[in-house]
């Protein structure tokens, strides 16, 4: 549903709907600047949380709607310094302001006509969403707790119109348990921070490769499809 052919719909949707709608520079830079100075401040004034508010930080770019930034390594690591509890906290609380940013910068291109006509009357996308309308909350609770993908359920929540504060509070509910998980293993176990980068890595790549892999596997079926089915007296002797 949402890997990298829709993400790139996705990407060309925004471009053209950026020509359209000028994007609001005047908020997002004051805004931006804003969570800049703070993270400063924080860090200069709790020198001793410092990775835990760029643990938070980064929180945020890893649950947007279509980044491929793992965070699991991120929890790893931080549950060295700090305890499981304020991992989790952290961890929800960039989890939340990525959902809000999800619904503020992504709802206007996913229900633009240029990218929503491309998938409203498809089938795939009617049976998903009458199944994911049936118990929109914990559908997202699941997915937030869980190894399944959360972009497409959070695709779905966008384009279903699913009510902002609902998909928040689902986030919580699932993610912070997560995040405490994955926290209270490195507390345990206390990786390396090499084999976490390492890690980091390939849970950043694999997607990619996965992608190039079935690529190149449909192209050398299609090769093969084309070659049985050439007449012999013109296939190459």
């Amino acid at each position: 549903m949402a890997g990298p052919k829709f993400e790139f719909s996705l990407f060309f949707s925004f471009k053209r709907y950026s020509e359209q709608n000028p994007v609001q520079w005047h908020l997002i830079l004051p805004a931006s600047g804003t969570v800049l100075i703070t993270t400063v401040l924080l860090i200069y004034f709790l020198p001793e949380f410092k990775n835990l508010i760029l643990f938070t930080l980064y929180s945020v770019p890893t649950h947007i709607l279509i980044s491929p930034l793992p965070h699991e390594p991120a929890i790893v690591y931080c549950a060295k310094y700090y305890s499981p509890l304020l991992i989790s906290i952290a961890g929800a609380l960039g989890c939340c302001v990525a959902g809000f940013l999800d619904y503020r910068l992504f709802s206007p291109i996913i229900n633009h006509r240029s990218l929503r006509s491309r998938y409203e009357n498809r089938q795939w996308f009617k049976k998903s969403l009458a199944l994911f309308n049936k118990s929109p909350f914990w559908w997202l609770v699941i997915a937030g707790y869980s190894p399944l993908p959360l972009h497409p359920f959070k695709f779905l929540s966008i384009a279903g119109n699913y009510p902002l504060w609902k998909f928040q509070m689902a986030m919580i509910v699932g993610r912070t348990p997560r995040f405490y998980t994955f926290a209270l293993l490195g507390y345990l176990i206390q990786p390396p921070t090499w084999l976490l980068i390492l890690a980091g890595l390939l849970l950043l790549i694999l997607p990619f490769v996965k992608k190039l892999i079935d690529r190149f596997r449909i192209r050398t079926e299609h090769l093969n499809t084309t070659v049985e089915t050439t007449p012999e007296s013109i296939q190459p002797q």
